[in-house]
């Protein structure tokens, strides 16, 4: 029966694919029923009776939400919420399982089912996030929320702890996040620039109240993934302050500046790190928050 499932799932993918831009296969929402068709085995994952059958579906997935968000009639159909809702559920189910991989899968399995999580989030990068201006707002917010997430999932308390850590997939939600957070051009992908430097703004901020709460509590050193998290969270920091100071003072909304001054504190508390690499980045970050100052107005008289 497996078999005979997964051939299935492979030819009306080969089908649609072929024929997506068909004003017929457009007007029946074809799309949304694959995504819910294939959301099953993309939701049950490790759970799943067959490996092929989930790993098959991932694939499916991905060439289907390409062929179709090829077609500009569908990504024009913004009044259809069910195919967005089913997508950003698929996508959401697929990457964070709530049943964990078998403790007896090896490491080198663990790397290559890490490996299709890159491949759904390198399809966000390319196929989805670029076109955020022609898709509703809720839908892009919440696949920021899903590169959010994955971005500091390994930090997360029910990360594994069997050392088996998807870094190369935080790696790959943070460079994604922090990409479109300088999209600033308004024909284009504006709508995502002020989402995504809020939701990367939370992510830092996460990472590093939850380093200094460790360093804190002498019982709890810091692992290294942890140290190279928080001096990547740190770095974006002085990243983020030198390139929103680029832009024009209207294209930056006044609630991100005030986040980003409301986060000194916690890079102030920092200081207390025996890392050299962190109080390295420490000092930049710092240092970059000089064009913030400001002389009081009562002063300048």
């Amino acid at each position: 029966m497996t078999e005979f499932s997964e051939k299935c799932m492979s030819l009306a993918t080969e089908v649609y694919s072929k024929c997506c831009s068909l004003d017929s296969v457009v007007q029946e929402d074809t799309l949304k029923c694959i995504i819910q068709s294939l959301s099953t085995p993309l939701g049950a994952k490790y759970s799943c009776s067959s490996d092929s059958t989930w790993k098959l579906a991932v694939q499916c997935l991905l060439k289907c939400v390409r062929s179709g968000l090829s077609v500009p009639k569908v990504k024009a159909s913004t009044s259809s919420t069910d195919l967005w809702l089913a997508l950003s559920k698929a996508l959401s189910d697929f990457l964070f399982p709530k049943v964990p991989a078998n403790e007896s899968q090896s490491l080198a399995e663990f790397r290559e089912d890490e490996k299709l999580d890159c491949l759904v989030v390198e399809m966000i990068r390319k196929d989805i996030l670029p076109f955020s201006s022609e898709l509703p707002k809720d839908f892009i917010a919440s696949v920021l929320q899903i590169l959010n997430r994955g971005s500091i999932h390994s930090q997360s308390p029910n990360a594994p702890v069997s050392g088996k850590v998807r870094h190369l997939f935080t790696q790959k939600c943070f460079e994604t996040l922090l990409q479109f957070s300088f999209v600033n051009d308004e024909n284009k992908a504006a709508s995502v620039s002020q989402v995504a430097v809020q939701t990367l703004l939370t992510r830092c901020v996460t990472i590093i109240s939850d380093y200094n709460k460790d360093i804190h509590l002498k019982q709890n050193v810091p692992s290294l993934s942890q140290v190279n998290e928080v001096v990547s969270a740190i770095q974006t920091m002085t990243t983020l302050i030198s390139s929103l100071q680029k832009l024009s003072q209207d294209s930056v909304d006044h609630s991100i500046w005030e986040r980003i001054i409301s986060l000194y504190p916690h890079l102030v508390s920092c200081i207390h790190s025996k890392s050299d690499s962190v109080l390295v980045e420490l000092e930049k970050a710092l240092s970059s928050y000089t064009v913030l100052l400001n002389t009081p107005a009562y002063a300048r008289k």
